[in-house]
């Protein structure tokens, strides 16, 4: 069991530039019928709370052809990683990431890059990305990757994003949850899916947060991402 602010280690190639640990993260499915009570009570509570308050994330995530990171999400292991790149537009993408998660502690490397933009339904390719600068979290990012293999596009999931702030909690909530496949990327049985559910995550510091709404919120913590559950629905798979 992890204590506070234990610190985490996963070894994928990272240098000790990394912190190796940044927060916790948890999650919560809001089914559809229960939005607007929880968008209430998040306004009511905590509304005008962080400078940007709401707009568009939009990702597209990268996997090798054996899936070995979605795999890491299928068979529930504690440590996992994602490569992926992000934009807050309909189809502009300005930043690559590596996200790394063991159990419920999250650390990242994020950094700029060249603006990409989808051209169709295809995705910019991994081996296209460059930095916007000298940054050497982007050259750490490829070196990460490259242990995997060749990177293709897996899946793009775009939604609509709340946030929130409170002592040291960043609280976003994800509506409107949309996967698309990529006609360039790793094969799908569907081209489009919308989640039926919204999500709710808290950012902090802290082994188990309290806020002073918990109690009157009836949600099912999950382990599982977006990009797990988007290509669930993407594959014709249960959720």
């Amino acid at each position: 069991m992890l204590l506070d602010h234990e610190k985490i280690t996963i070894n994928q190639g990272q240098d000790s530039r990394l912190k190796s640990f940044n927060y916790y993260e948890y999650k919560y499915l809001i089914p559809h019928p229960l939005l607007g009570y929880i968008e209430d009570l998040l306004s009511e509570f905590i509304g005008h709370s962080d400078p940007f308050e709401t707009g568009i994330v939009n990702s597209i995530y990268y996997d090798n052809l054996s899936e070995d990171l979605l795999g890491q999400c299928l068979n529930g292991e504690a440590n996992n990683v994602k490569f992926r790149i992000r934009g807050y537009d309909e189809n502009t993408f300005v930043q690559i990431h590596q996200k790394i998660k063991a159990l419920s502690g999250v650390s990242k490397y994020k950094s700029k890059i060249i603006p990409v933009r989808m051209i169709g339904s295809q995705a910019p390719m991994w081996e296209d990305l460059a930095s916007k600068k000298n940054d050497p979290d982007f050259m750490q990012i490829k070196y990460n990757a490259y242990t995997f293999g060749p990177l293709l596009p897996s899946v793009r999931i775009k939604y609509q994003r709340n946030r929130y702030r409170k002592y040291d909690y960043r609280i976003t909530l994800d509506k409107n949850i949309e996967a698309f496949s990529l006609s360039n990327g790793l094969p799908r049985a569907r081209a489009y899916a919308r989640l039926p559910s919204h999500v709710l995550e808290i950012k902090t510091e802290e082994r188990r947060p309290t806020l002073p709404f918990n109690g009157l919120i009836p949600l099912r913590q999950v382990s599982f991402s977006k990009f797990m559950l988007g290509l669930d629905l993407l594959d014709d798979k249960m959720i």
